[in-house]
């Protein structure tokens, strides 16, 4: 099994995880990339087929944002969690809403032109 690891791109600073939380963070990467060859591709891609698939990728996307977003309100009302923590949902939650917002666009991308003098494909 080849595991790749995405590129660390959030403005947070990685901080060392006791190996246990390694080794579970490496486990859920692997998964996710076996779970891949799951997504065969179609022979024909039609615009329809892309934006069904990028309307349920939003739909998850924007549940896990406001999940996060809920835990960083219960992370701020406790008070009990370092500000490191705090900050690190801060991060995560606003990812997830540019995620999400990413998704959004993708999907306006993939509506059919009004207007447009091009003639369709069939």
């Amino acid at each position: 099994m080849s595991v790749r690891f995405l590129p660390f791109t959030s403005s947070a600073v990685p901080r060392a995880a006791t190996p246990e939380v390694e080794q579970l963070i490496n486990a859920q990467t692997a998964s996710a990339y076996d779970a891949t060859g799951s997504f065969t591709p179609a022979a024909v891609m039609r615009p329809d087929d892309v934006q069904a698939r990028l309307l349920e990728a939003r739909a998850g996307a924007l549940f896990d944002a406001l999940g996060l977003e809920a835990l960083l309100v219960q992370a701020r009302a406790s008070g009990l969690l370092d500000q490191d923590v705090v900050d690190a949902l801060e991060n995560a939650v606003d990812d997830a809403h540019e995620h999400a917002g990413a998704l959004a666009e993708a999907i306006r991308v993939t509506a059919p032109l009004t207007g447009s003098t091009r003639p369709k494909r069939i």
